[in-house]
């Protein structure tokens, strides 16, 4: 099936969606509203290219409204609800629709919709179905793929959770600057921590061939660390090992694992990828404890994990002045307030997370993660080719970095790039399946500069439901609304915007374009919403 909408001529969208309409309103799904959201949510991701990225997981959250702890292996909604829907749909056609123009039907064993178009002529039919098998294939170039599991913490320490993250992390950053491997990103594997697992489940919904898991036990200064390396479609186990070091040890067990990884699966690697692998920045046990410490309380995300992070940055900083990777983090974290539009002020922000950035790059060119962060920060300063040539590098150091695609596209975006940043930001949903808002809005935005509206109004829409506190997201529906005409929906997404964030004028930053004609689109919408924004030009 093609990844955007352009299979479908308007005639067929609009018969498809007459039809869509025609369901919903019948008796059967009338009262129904769970089945009439799923079928609304799956079909409208089909049409607009996105039925290979329904997983229960996202249908869960998007469609069901449960939050991002939810375990499809527990919690059996979705799977419950897709066969009411299956059943409902059967019993449309047959009680209803014999004549209808167009079948919409959801095979068993998968979560996208079948759609066929029956022409008046010839009843000749076109399906556009993705079958779950299709959905799991192996990864681009069928390299072998891999999820790094969080590692058990079983310190009988709930305080030392962020060290067994830690752990986990610094393996999968290790990992995805290999070219020869596919690598799922944190955020995606974290989904399972403190979950019961089943590998085969897990391996199909990741779409990877392998997993790795692991525990840690810290007890003073001794380490015990174990891995497993699991195939992850028959289940079997392919390499173990316990490692009983001092702490002193830590980086070194973590090289070990990597290497051994890399090993096992016969990964290729290139010169610069041999001494790269398992370069970490510092031999300073504190400095990364606080390192690690930092990025525990900023996956919090919230004001004052962001501010605990900024502290404990800078501690890792004063432990080693040249940690490199401390510099870049504490840029993000400075960054944040401003991305999440707490904090307008560029002084306070953006203008301390760059020189940090620039900070971070002069000390280690190599790493990945300073390129992307000062690249986003090059993107606020409204330095846009700047900004591009950061983010390139920080994907062409890391091609499993899947934040990184999400900046660079957000970045060409702003330059008026619209092909180019969904090509990016589908790369990292790729490595990053179980994506948050800050993605749907790279694919929303990316819609919107190639002027498909519809497109990116059914992204907008998604972030919206799947966090209403992020302000970006309502400001770019309420402008599309506004720009389609749809009065009436616009003034109610606006009220919803300033219900929401009464100061979301803060949030001006992210509808700046190099473009000036994208500038002009963006600012006859927000006006034709009502909304009291200056786009910045």
């Amino acid at each position: 099936m093609a990844e955007t909408s352009d299979e479908w001529s308007d005639e067929e969208l609009s018969i498809i969606r007459e039809q869509l309409s025609r369901i919903l309103q019948s008796s059967l799904f009338a009262q129904a509203d769970r089945q009439s959201r799923f079928l609304q949510y799956v079909v409208d991701a089909t049409l607009v290219g996105h039925a290979k990225r329904l997983n229960q997981y996202l249908l869960g959250i998007d469609v069901f409204d449960r939050d991002e702890t939810f375990d499809p292996a527990i919690d059996s909604a979705v799977r419950v609800e897709a066969g009411r829907l299956r059943s409902k749909l059967r019993d449309y056609y047959i009680e209803f629709g014999q004549k209808d123009p167009v079948i919409i039907e959801l095979p068993k064993g998968g979560y996208s919709v079948q759609i066929k178009t029956i022409s008046s002529e010839d009843k000749s039919s076109r399906s556009t179905s993705v079958s779950q098998n299709e959905q799991k294939t192996v990864h681009p170039e069928e390299k072998p793929s891999i999820a790094i599991l969080p590692f058990d913490n079983l310190s009988g320490d709930s305080e030392q959770e962020y060290f067994s993250d830690g752990i986990t992390e610094d393996i999968i950053t290790d990992l995805s600057k290999l070219s020869g491997l596919f690598v799922i990103a944190r955020h995606s594997t974290f989904v399972y921590k403190g979950k019961s697992l089943n590998i085969k489940e897990i391996g199909n919904d990741l779409g990877v061939n392998y997993l790795l898991e692991g525990s840690v036990r810290k007890a003073g200064n001794r380490l015990r660390i174990t891995a497993q390396l699991i195939d992850a479609v028959t289940g079997n186990h392919l390499w173990a090992e316990r490692f009983d070091r001092e702490l002193d040890d830590i980086f070194e067990i973590q090289d070990e694992v990597s290497k051994k990884i890399v090993r096992a699966l016969e990964v290729k690697l290139t010169h610069n990828e041999k001494i790269r692998l398992g370069h970490k920045g510092t031999e300073n046990i504190d400095s990364h404890d606080f390192l690690l410490r930092g990025q525990e309380q900023l996956y919090l995300f919230t004001p004052e994990g962001v501010n605990n992070a900024i502290n404990l940055f800078s501690k890792a900083i004063s432990c080693d002045p040249k940690y490199a990777n401390a510099y870049a983090w504490k840029a993000r974290s400075v960054l944040f307030p401003y991305i999440a539009g707490t904090n307008s002020s560029e002084e306070e922000t953006v203008l301390p997370a760059l020189e940090l950035a620039i900070k971070a790059v002069e000390l280690d060119d190599l790493l990945p993660h300073s390129h992307a962060i000062l690249g986003w920060s090059l993107k606020w300063s409204r330095k846009i080719n700047e900004a591009i040539i950061e983010a390139k590098r920080a994907v062409e150091l890391d091609p499993n970095y899947a934040n990184g695609y999400m900046f660079q596209s957000m970045v060409l975006s702003s330059a008026g790039r619209g092909e180019e940043a969904l090509t990016s930001i589908e790369k990292g949903i790729t490595i990053n399946p179980y994506y948050n808002v800050t993605y749907i809005l790279a694919l929303g935005m990316s819609y919107f500069v190639m002027g498909k509206y519809e497109q990116a109004l059914y992204h907008f829409r998604r972030g919206v439901e799947r966090n209403p506190y992020f302000v970006p997201n309502h400001i770019y529906k309420a402008s599309i609304l506004g720009l389609l005409g749809k009065e009436d929906e616009a003034e109610h997404a606006k009220a919803e915007l300033e219900n929401m964030n009464p100061d979301y004028k803060s949030s001006a930053a992210y509808v700046f374009y190099t473009d000036k004609h994208l500038n002009e689109i963006m600012l006859e919408g927000t006006q034709k919403a009502g909304l009291e924004i200056t786009v910045i030009r």
